[in-house]
């Protein structure tokens, strides 16, 4: 792809200036689409199997989209542990589809936090979607142990 530079220099009205440089790289192929199904932020329970999904597709120049061909998928996922401040690497997936995220059933805790993002590579080029998913407390159930 083409390598272009763009220099800007800004003015104000009490004579003041400044100036700033980037290099824009200009890709051989369009980003592929990708999304986490269901939102950026979501919601469960400590007792629901916890399912992620990434949706992506391929887009060409013209903008048309497409699923066909070899996507590259990567979840990087870091966990919050309630009462924390500081994230860590959250347990690993129990799926071997790596456009799934999933953990099974009180892995987590109420007021734990996962913060999401799925990569996804087409070729050379690669998009990424961002996401946060938050356990919430579940509703208390007296049982008696016992009772009819």
């Amino acid at each position: 792809g083409a390598v272009l530079s763009a220099y800007v220099t800004v003015s104000n009205f009490f004579g003041e200036s400044s100036s700033a440089s980037t290099i824009i790289k200009i890709l051989p192929g369009a980003v592929p689409d990708v999304e986490i199904v269901g939102g950026s932020y979501l919601t469960t329970l400590a007792s629901r199997k916890i399912q992620l999904r990434a949706d992506a597709s391929r887009v060409s120049c013209d903008g048309e989209s497409s699923s066909s061909g070899s996507l590259t998928y990567e979840w990087r996922v870091s966990l919050k542990e309630r009462g924390t401040s500081s994230y860590i690497t959250a347990p690993t997936s129990t799926r071997s589809d790596p456009r799934i995220y999933e953990l099974k059933a009180y892995t987590l805790s109420a007021g734990d936090e996962l913060d999401l993002q799925v990569f996804v590579w087409d070729g050379g080029v690669n998009n990424s979607a961002t996401g946060k998913l938050v356990i919430e407390a579940s509703d208390l159930v007296a049982v008696i142990e016992g009772g009819a």
